[in-house]
């Protein structure tokens, strides 16, 4: 914290029962953050990986030290996969025809060689 505290951080200098405090309570959070495999719902993996992300910004903004492999790490354990199901609009693939002509709309004529012409 003395070293490379910010304005953020400086006032726990003056309470050093509040450091030791975190300092347990980060411990026992690291000790069960496996237990994040374990959930079986999408909302508690959700809540954990947002707190464990949480205390990283928390972290960076305190003492500007941020691990950022592990934090890429946790963000592959949230349910990126609803994303994709849960889109608003579905999007056209490129190969798309073009949409048929309208009702009563005249029929576009095409000069197109049959197949029994082809080649001769």
């Amino acid at each position: 914290m003395i070293r490379r505290g910010t304005a953020l951080a400086d006032w726990t200098l003056d309470v050093p029962n509040l450091l030791v405090g975190a300092q347990w309570l980060l411990f026992s959070l690291e000790l069960l953050s496996p237990l994040i495999l374990r959930a079986r719902s999408d909302r508690a993996r959700v809540a954990v990986v947002g707190l464990l992300v949480g205390f990283h910004v928390v972290t960076y903004a305190g003492i500007t030290i941020v691990f950022l492999p592990h934090v890429v790490a946790m963000l592959s354990m949230l349910p990126w996969e609803r994303l994709r199901r849960e889109s608003a609009a579905p999007v056209a693939p490129a190969y798309a025809l073009p949409p048929a002509p309208l009702a009563g709309a005249p029929r576009p004529t095409h000069n197109l060689p049959t197949t029994a012409t082809v080649g001769r």
